[in-house]
């Protein structure tokens, strides 16, 4: 239970797919709470092993603008490891 809310997973809604053979894939969340701004990612090759992982607070307007701030630093990272 989480504020109220009952919230219910099933297995299927954790599966991860791979980015094609040779690519990288970099997942990306942010969260507004509060006035309380934050994201994070991780990026994995098609082997599934983890490459580079980031989680931050931001200053931002909403939730849209953290996931944007996201996307950017997944960028930025993923051009470093070029």
């Amino acid at each position: 239970m989480l504020c109220g809310w009952k919230i219910e997973m099933k297995t299927r809604d954790l599966v991860w797919d791979p980015p094609p053979m040779g690519r990288i894939k970099f997942n990306v969340a942010g969260v507004v709470m509060n006035e309380i701004a934050a994201c994070g990612g991780v990026l994995r090759d098609d082997k599934e092993v983890v490459l580079a992982l980031f989680s931050g607070r931001y200053v931002a307007g909403g939730l849209e603008m953290v996931v944007l701030m996201a996307i950017k630093e997944a960028a930025e990272m993923a051009i470093e490891l070029i």
